[in-house]
């Protein structure tokens, strides 16, 4: 069984972003955008970082990596192939039952699909201190 112990919208910093951007939109060290593309690139980014969402679970069993591509979520309209899944999942403690995931364009409407079940998700809070730690790395 997993508990959603908290989704916490992911507040990036400026590194953060411009990292991002750079990792989406500089793949060549030399290349520079014209202003306009830059603005658009910007402009995706931001909404990259606006359904970013840092997720908290507790598991009744120690999860294992092969559990994560079974977390899910249903995005109606899309085949179940492209349906998100948890990214750059951090164990919290040495016993694999406490963990936090990245979750990008995440529905809060919608539950979760793990191999346990559907789970509800609570409303949003604020990132508690001691997951202020947590930094993102683009994909």
């Amino acid at each position: 069984m997993i508990k959603v112990v908290g989704v916490y919208h992911y507040p990036a910093d400026e590194k953060e972003f411009e990292d991002t951007l750079d990792a989406l939109y500089g793949a060549c060290p030399d290349a520079v955008l014209p202003e306009e593309e830059m603005e658009q690139a910007r402009e995706e980014v931001a909404e990259h970082f606006e359904h970013l969402y840092l997720i908290e679970i507790r598991s009744s069993i120690p999860l294992q990596r092969s559990h994560w591509p079974e977390i899910t979520q249903e995005q109606e309209d899309e085949p179940e192939e492209n349906w998100q899944v948890p990214y750059d999942e951090r164990k919290l403690d040495k016993e694999g039952y406490h963990w936090v995931f990245f979750f990008h364009y995440l529905d809060l409407d919608k539950p979760l699909i793990t191999p346990f079940g559907k789970i509800h998700l609570p409303q949003p809070t604020e990132l508690p201190p001691n997951l202020k730690f947590i930094s993102y790395d683009p994909p």
